[in-house]
């Protein structure tokens, strides 16, 4: 409940039917399922996710997006020091 309440506050959530839609999926490089992409307002790639992740550490790394933590510090940094979405000041 807590990723879905965070991405609905912060993001646009698009989901791709990659048998579907291969083009999309070669577009976004999608060689592996589960895979999140976290692209800017204009559309641009900021980085990817692949793999199943739980709940904790998905809050960290959404956290470290939507704040833009990830232009000025590691994941790392960010999360030693600031840690995920409810503690960034």
């Amino acid at each position: 409940p807590g990723v879905i309440a965070y991405v609905a506050e912060h993001y646009v959530a698009v989901e791709v039917d990659t048998m579907k839609d291969r083009q999309r999926a070669a577009q976004y490089y999608a060689r592996s399922i589960p895979v999140i992409w976290f692209l800017n307002s204009e559309g641009e790639r900021i980085t990817s996710l692949p793999g199943y992740r739980d709940a904790p550490f998905l809050l960290n790394v959404l956290g470290f997006i939507a704040t833009g933590y990830f232009r000025e510090m590691e994941f790392s940094t960010y999360v030693d020091s600031v840690g995920g979405p409810g503690r960034e000041q």
